[in-house]
């Protein structure tokens, strides 16, 4: 096998390798892209809903009890402005959801699913928890608790007696009570689909992924074109030529631009010139032969018996 061929066999092993490694290093790098993705824009979505929450609690709630006197209005809750100007908002975001979910709700709708149960029942049992992120089989999660932080919850949550009569004529008197200051009562809960986030973030994985093919196999064309003309042409002139001078071939050796090779053709170029040299004094002291007709005498001695 030529030492072009062996060069290819090289590089080839080489691309397939770098690309079976890639393509295991980008599996766990997508894992953590994914969480990371989905906690970005879930932390957006949060923020946003938290914002919406204050400003009703700050702003909108007291200027509707000034107007409206005792009548209870929906609108003055904060979780639940907060939860219809978030349904509003994801309405252009995809499958990400918000929800405000209890276990314990005054509406039936911000009733907690088993799964969302289990982040509520987290949080009560670490209170020092203030947010996570988890996933369940289909979907992504972020979460963060609801906490009866101050005595104005328990003016509709403590007890039926004391609640708005306008709140008991809408939801009952049944859900919603026995709350007690300190509890964990519920989460607020963005979610995604990992199908969605997968999409999104692996279109542009993808797309890294592209790129850095062409710019590995890119790489791999110079180095191989490079070696070739550097080095493995300029042997492959060597060996011509040594092959030649073998056989009585008077070539002399091409001078290289590369610093080692132009070296080694120098040592070439000396040791073919010396052995002409050489050679030549060889045939120069090459002894004369007696020639045919001349015939040496043989020298008898007799002897007397």
């Amino acid at each position: 096998m030529n030492s072009v061929r062996v060069l290819t066999v090289i590089v080839t092993l080489a691309l397939v390798i770098i690309s079976a490694l890639s393509w295991i290093v980008f599996g766990k790098i997508e894992k953590i892209y994914l969480r990371d993705d989905f906690f970005q824009k879930a932390s957006i979505i949060m923020n946003g809903a938290n914002a919406a929450q204050h400003y009703s609690s700050v702003e909108v709630k007291p200027l509707l009890e000034s107007k409206v006197g005792s009548q209870f209005l929906p609108q003055s809750i904060p979780f639940y402005a907060a939860s219809r100007i978030m349904e509003q908002q994801l309405r252009t975001a995809g499958d990400y959801e918000f929800k405000v979910a209890a276990l314990n709700p005054t509406n039936p709708v911000a009733a907690a699913s088993p799964w969302e149960a289990d982040i509520i029942v987290e949080f009560a049992a670490k209170p020092y928890l203030v947010s996570l992120v988890s996933e369940t089989e289909s979907h992504f999660v972020y979460a963060e608790p609801v906490r009866v932080e101050s005595a104005e919850c328990l003016q509709c949550h403590s007890t039926p007696e004391v609640a708005p009569k306008g709140m008991l004529d809408i939801y009952g008197s049944k859900n919603g009570f026995g709350w007690k200051r300190g509890d964990t009562v519920g989460a607020k809960i963005v979610s995604a689909p990992k199908q969605t986030v997968h999409r999104v973030v692996g279109r542009k994985l993808n797309d890294t992924m592209f790129l850095g093919a062409l710019v590995v196999l890119a790489t791999a064309l110079v180095i191989f074109f490079a070696v070739y003309v550097i080095l493995l042409r300029p042997l492959q002139i060597f060996s011509r030529t040594a092959d030649e001078i073998s056989v009585g071939g008077e070539i002399e050796f091409q001078r290289s631009y590369v610093k080692e090779l132009r070296s080694l053709s120098t040592s070439f170029t000396r040791m073919q010139r010396s052995h002409h040299a050489a050679i030549s004094m060889l045939r120069a002291k090459k002894p004369q032969h007696s020639g045919p007709g001349m015939r040496s005498k043989p020298c008898g001695l007799r002897v007397d018996g």
